[in-house]
């Protein structure tokens, strides 16, 4: 596994309710036995406004914060795990981005799940979790998949099997 700890920018996206930032969770705790490795949620950023909007002036202040905060540890040598929707190529090309001007790795990993899985997976979240129905839906159908990267399905895989795959994945990234 020593391989796949190279210092990395591995950038998940999916649908709200994916189960990003629960996959993005266990391959932290795995890449972080070896080298440090930091995780970093939009959730957690949004959280910071009173009433999140999920508006386009919103999400573009959260993902530059994003940004921010990759373009400070990234060149310090440690992994960095981006856990965020990225709903369009063009916010996954701007992390691709910062990755090549540090000449570091990158992995994308998109997850997805049917449209009922999210819904109730949302449904299951913490109020202060909790997306928008409306917005859930709306991400579902407006989710560009990207071209470069890996796609895994939540349905059909336990979070530790995706892990798994992501970490095989890296390993052939790092060579």
């Amino acid at each position: 596994m020593e391989t796949a700890a190279k210092n990395v920018l591995i950038v998940f996206c999916g649908p709200s309710g994916a189960g990003k930032t629960t996959v993005a969770s266990l391959l932290s705790r795995e890449l972080a036995k070896i080298l440090p490795t930091i995780h970093v949620q939009t959730d957690v950023i949004r959280r910071m406004f009173v009433n999140p909007s999920y508006d386009k002036s919103e999400s573009r202040f959260v993902y530059s914060v994003l940004y921010d905060i990759t373009r400070r540890l990234l060149p310090l040598g440690c992994n960095v795990i981006l856990d965020g929707t990225f709903l369009k190529d063009s916010y996954r090309e701007r992390a691709i981005g910062i990755a090549r001007y540090y000449r570091k790795r990158y992995l994308i990993v998109a997850l997805r799940a049917d449209l009922a899985t999210l819904m109730e997976r949302n449904r299951s979240r913490t109020p202060e979790e909790h997306v928008p129905e409306k917005t859930v839906a709306g991400f579902w159908i407006k989710f560009q998949y990207p071209l470069n990267g890996i796609i895994i399905d939540t349905d059909e895989l336990s979070p530790e099997e995706c892990v798994k795959i992501i970490l095989q994945k890296l390993s052939y990234v790092n060579k």
